[in-house]
């Protein structure tokens, strides 16, 4: 960073006596150090801050809002793309020379189905995006530090003064942190004993399945997801950033977070919902299930879950319904022939990558409307199912399997599913994982896999004791057997369930 601190703060108060008296957003962007973000996050009130790290791509971390745009309802997509688009043509760019930032973007995400938020999801609502106040970018070896402000509001006497002082603040934290790791720290912690860890009763879990596979054979669904949560109690506060941080250990996922006033929404999501970069999208089929215990042989594993038909069927439907989907949209869209295992640690999916050239109209949130829900996350047909899914389960899904990312001013987007992920409050927490099921499913063993699915946040809450008994009980079977009916044995489970 060439410039200094004091040259940087002169851009930033030239720059807002410019736009002083303006009735218009802007955002100054200038130069910062290169400092682990959670040095920025700590500098801030935990409400509407947020994190984004994907793999290769640029991290974010963010605090505060200068425009929230708040969506609710079955028109929740035609307000977003009205808001944005408002956004977008008032909001002011304004860029330190030595400084070469990605465009300004909105960050935030939707529900699962429209109105699916009742407790605990009250603070989060149908769906957010937020211009953050401040914005802290890393890309490669810089970092850019964003402040978003209200040119009729911000820019003149007091608050002006508070903005630059919380400026210089940022700046000299930052520096100061400059020297740690690049890498988000793994932060050493005394184990902990959950107070409680309530599961949903495998009792209720079998009805709730069994009634999906009524419904599929009787011709109503080709595939429904079932979800379960898991209320965790702690007996202390849980610290998000720190639960946040040991998620680095999940290999090629999209790390995130989106806090509240009491409650934090994080997760490390393997599965892209889309990435629009100009005309070209890149989007996946991610469906289909296989468990790899620790110490196993992974190789044998990957070759039974691709020669699975119950597991290829599925990730069929998913492969189909996102060509299908697409199709609309794009001049041309290809798609691998074959898929591939993608494995995260003791987890293997099914993976078909597909990239396509948009039609020069489309808009990023015509590609949310079009791909959200899909098959991995709601069934076939989408919208029946997630109606289904909506009225049929337990717990509320909330932001769980909804689509979180972020849309720019120039019209990219990344969104992610938000998947292996859960809430984080003051000494507790809600873990929310899903099984798809098909006409070949067993409950029992679907039970046994959502389990495995719990692990990871598990883990990041800092009670692997625990984690690691549920995995240890899954004793799952060697390669080469029906993981199914191996499971259901291991649980004690005769017959079809």
């Amino acid at each position: 960073m060439g410039a200094s601190l004091a040259e940087i703060v002169r851009f930033v108060e030239d720059t807002m006596d410019r736009l002083h008296g303006q009735s218009r957003a802007a955002v100054i962007t200038v130069p910062a150090p290169f400092a682990p973000p959670m040095a920025f996050l700590r500098l801030h009130p935990r409400n509407m801050s947020f994190f984004w790290d994907s793999p290769g791509g640029t991290s974010f971390s963010g605090a505060g809002a200068v425009r929230t745009l708040r969506v609710s309802g079955e028109g929740r997509y035609e307000q977003l793309r009205e808001q944005v688009t408002a956004l977008w043509n008032e909001l002011g760019v304004y860029v330190h020379p030595e400084s070469t930032p990605p465009p300004p973007r909105v960050f935030g995400g939707l529900s699962f189905h429209p109105g699916n938020v009742s407790a605990p999801w009250e603070q989060f609502g149908d769906g957010c995006f937020t211009l953050p106040r401040w914005c802290y970018a890393r890309r490669s070896s810089r970092a850019f530090l964003g402040l978003a402000v209200q040119g009729d509001v911000d820019c003149a006497g007091p608050r002006k003064r508070e903005l630059l002082n919380e400026l210089h603040r940022n700046l000299t934290v930052l520096a100061n942190a400059e020297e740690q790791s690049a890498l988000l720290q793994y932060p050493a912690r005394e184990e902990l004993r959950a107070v409680s860890m309530q599961q949903l009763e495998l009792s209720r879990w079998v009805e709730h399945v069994e009634k999906i596979r009524t419904a599929i054979a009787a011709g109503e669904f080709q595939k429904v997801v079932a979800a379960r949560r898991c209320d965790v109690a702690l007996p202390q506060s849980v610290d998000e950033l720190e639960v946040l941080s040991r998620l680095v250990v999940q290999p090629m996922c999209t790390r995130f977070l989106f806090s509240r006033e009491t409650l934090s929404f994080l997760g490390a999501s393997p599965e892209v919902l889309f990435d629009k970069r100009g005309n070209v999208l890149r989007t996946e089929a991610l469906a289909g299930t296989a468990c790899c215990p620790a110490g196993a042989e992974p190789d044998a594993y990957a070759k039974e879950l691709l020669e699975s038909e119950k597991d290829r069927s599925e990730h069929a439907i998913v492969v189909d319904e996102i060509a299908r989907t697409l199709a609309p949209f794009c001049e041309e869209l290809r798609a691998s022939k074959q898929p591939k295992v993608h494995r995260i640690r003791e987890i293997m999916h099914l993976h078909t990558p597909f990239k396509g050239k948009l039609k020069r109209e489309v808009d990023a949130v015509s590609l949310l409307e079009a791909l959200h829900p899909t098959p991995a996350v709601g069934g076939l047909p989408t919208v029946k199912a997630a109606d289904w899914i909506a009225s049929h389960e337990q717990d509320a899904r909330g932001w769980y399997t909804g689509p979180v990312g972020w849309i720019d001013a120039i019209g990219d987007a990344r969104f992610v599913v938000a998947i292996r992920s859960g809430l984080v409050g003051e000494g507790q927490a809600y873990v929310f994982t899903g099984a798809g099921i098909v006409s070949a499913s067993h409950a029992h063993a679907e039970y046994a896999e959502t389990s495995l699915k719990q692990l990871p946040l598990l883990r990041a809450l800092g009670i692997s004791e625990q984690a690691k008994a549920e995995e240890d009980a899954l004793d799952l079977p060697a390669p080469g057997s029906h993981r199914s009916r191996a499971l259901m044995e291991m649980l004690g489970v005769a017959g079809n369930a």
